[in-house]
């Protein structure tokens, strides 16, 4: 197992994954909103949008060649109604990078 993590990607995925679970708990701390529903009728929190973005930025500075397929799709908060959202995830996200 000690030399899984020799890897370079291994060690990022690992390092994003600690800062996205640091960011998470940290929003979950600090707010309770209501979650938005998606067509699947699952729910989506500013944590799930705030903790893909923080992924997505890790991923595009270290491998930027590479693509990330999230889950959350963030066409919502960049509805007029969802500004208000996409500046909560982007303050949150800014505390960390």
């Amino acid at each position: 197992m000690g030399s899984l993590f020799k890897h370079p990607e291994v060690q990022f995925a690992a390092f994003a994954v600690r800062q996205a679970t640091m960011l998470v708990k940290r929003i979950q701390h600090e707010m309770v909103t209501p979650a938005l529903t998606k067509a699947d009728r699952s729910p989506v929190t500013i944590a799930d949008f705030a903790s893909q973005a923080l992924v997505a930025h890790y991923l595009q500075e270290r491998f930027p060649n590479e693509a990330l397929i999230g889950e959350e799709s963030a066409q919502v908060l960049l509805t007029e109604t969802g500004h208000a959202r996409l500046r909560q995830v982007t303050d949150f996200v800014r505390q960390v990078v």
